[in-house]
C-alpha cells in the first residue's frame, strides 16, 4: 500500500486522469483488512498519510452492510460508525458515501435523510441499470 501511495504521490498512478479516492477498497486477495474502517483502526498512520497526501477518504459503511437486506437502524448505526471512525483517524471531514454493492435507490428516503443529517455532501451509490450483481433500472440515466 505504501508503494502505491508513493507512486500516486508522484503523479504516475491515476484513474482516468484523476487521483483516486481511498473509499473502502477490498483486500480479498491480500492480507489487508476488507474495509477501510478496519484498515483505519489497524493502521491509523497510513490512513492519516492518505488524507495528508490529498486523497479523499470516503465512507463505504463500516462493515459493508447491504442496505436492502439489513434493518434500517443497523444500517444507520453502521454508516454513523464508519463516518466517525474515519474522521477520528484521518483527521479530515468525510463528505462522500457509496453504499456497498450499489444497493441504494432513489426511493430510499431514510438513507438520504440520514446521510444529510450526518453531514455527507455527496453520494455515489446509484448505479443506473441492473446487472447480475447490483444496480437498479429505477435509477434514471440522464442522456445528453
Amino acid at each position: 500500500m505504501l508503494v502505491l501511495l508513493d507512486r500516486m504521490g508522484h503523479g504516475d498512478v491515476t484513474v482516468h486522469g484523476f487521483r483516486s479516492s481511498f473509499r473502502g477498497w477490498s483486500g480479498e486477495k491480500t492480507n489487508y483488512p476488507r474495509e477501510i474502517c478496519e484498515l483505519a483502526e489497524r493502521y491509523p498512520a497510513l490512513v492519516r498519510r492518505i488524507a495528508a497526501e490529498g486523497f479523499e477518504v470516503g465512507s463505504h459503511t463500516y462493515s459493508h452492510v447491504r442496505l436492502d437486506t439489513d434493518d434500517r437502524a443497523a444500517c444507520i448505526e453502521d454508516i454513523t460508525r464508519s463516518k466517525r471512525t474515519l474522521e477520528d483517524v484521518a483527521g479530515v471531514p468525510v463528505v462522500g458515501f457509496r453504499s456497498p454493492t450499489w444497493k441504494a435507490s432513489l426511493g430510499d428516503d431514510w438513507l438520504w435523510d440520514q446521510l444529510i443529517a450526518l453531514g455527507f455532501r455527496y453520494d455515489s451509490s446509484l448505479f443506473p441499470f441492473r446487472t447480475h450483481m447490483y444496480g437498479s433500472n429505477d435509477n434514471p440515466v440522464r442522456r445528453r
